[in-house]
């Protein structure tokens, strides 16, 4: 959803994401114990998940969770450099 140049995710009834410039490229892991989303402040983006942040991109793309809710990969790219990373959600 957007609030003026604002975006943000909701779930149900909750907003996630109004801390950062825009949230969107939201993910819900297959068994609906995890979500999460794609946030950007101040043209970094970063993957969130409850309250876990991964590092900094210059772009990330393509969250997906994995089965048992426990690791989140996505395509990152800083700079000239692409990569896959994984990051482990508790």
């Amino acid at each position: 959803m957007s609030q003026g140049d604002r975006w943000f995710v909701m779930l149900g009834n909750e907003e996630f994401g109004r801390d950062y410039d825009r949230a969107h490229w939201s993910v819900m892991s297959p068994d609906g114990s995890k979500f999460a989303y794609v946030a950007e402040k101040d043209g970094m983006e970063f993957v969130v998940c409850g309250s876990r942040r991964c590092d900094s991109f210059d772009q990330i793309v393509g969250p997906v969770i994995s089965p048992d809710g426990k690791k989140i990969a996505f395509g990152a790219r800083k700079d000239h450099e692409l990569w896959w990373k994984v990051m482990d959600v508790k």
